[in-house]
């Protein structure tokens, strides 16, 4: 008995060693960010957009790091488009982006940042942060291109985004109100809202 119970001892000292020192990108132990509840609204679109769950994901689901490491710039892009133009794909010559402002799709775009496991890191060969990519950047700035023809989105009083707008594409321009203290485009940690990666254009 007294052998099995140090036995049962070692064990849960070695297993809590092995959480003591776990990596960072230790699936046992990452948790997702939870101090920024004003973003929680657009990575939870984002995910209800990607994965279509039924039911919904809330605004309380909290994301596991495998499940947001399956983002890529792909669906980050097609949901930005989506919201923009109402549609995934575009014409950026002959579409008008009247579902939402460049200012609406960089506020997703830092949003959405914040929660990726690799967020400083740009995306090179399958992995890093989505929404560094270039294709990412382009969406943003074809809809700048548009406003600057005035065929974008009527300038407004804004709002912030409300669970489930931002995946929507329904035409409200949901996405445009910073949290607080916060500039519509600005850039999460670690990065400039127009930075692209190596070797990456802005667009």
């Amino acid at each position: 008995m007294e052998e099995a119970a140090t036995n049962n001892n070692n064990q849960d000292s070695d297993a809590a060693r092995r959480r003591r020192f776990a990596a960072p990108e230790d699936e046992a132990t990452w948790i997702m960010l939870q101090d920024r509840q004003e973003y929680r609204p657009y990575i939870t679109a984002l995910m209800n957009f990607f994965h279509d769950p039924d039911p919904r994901y809330t605004k309380e689901t909290v994301f596991t790091r495998a499940q947001l490491l399956g983002l890529n710039p792909t669906v980050v892009k097609r949901w930005m488009a989506n919201k923009a133009y109402g549609k995934e794909e575009y014409d950026k010559t002959s579409d008008a982006p009247k579902g939402a402002r460049a200012t609406s799709l960089e506020m997703m775009k830092k949003a959405v940042s914040y929660f990726m496991p690799n967020k400083a890191v740009p995306w090179v060969n399958g992995a890093g942060n989505p929404t560094r990519h270039s294709s990412v950047h382009q969406v943003i700035a074809d809809v700048k291109k548009a406003e600057a023809r005035h065929q974008g989105r009527s300038s407004k009083s804004t709002r912030p985004l409300r669970e489930g707008d931002a995946g929507a594409g329904s035409g409200e321009d949901s996405g445009e109100g910073a949290g607080p203290g916060e500039g519509a485009g600005e850039a999460g940690p670690g990065e400039g809202a127009g930075e692209a990666g190596p070797g990456e254009g802005a667009g």
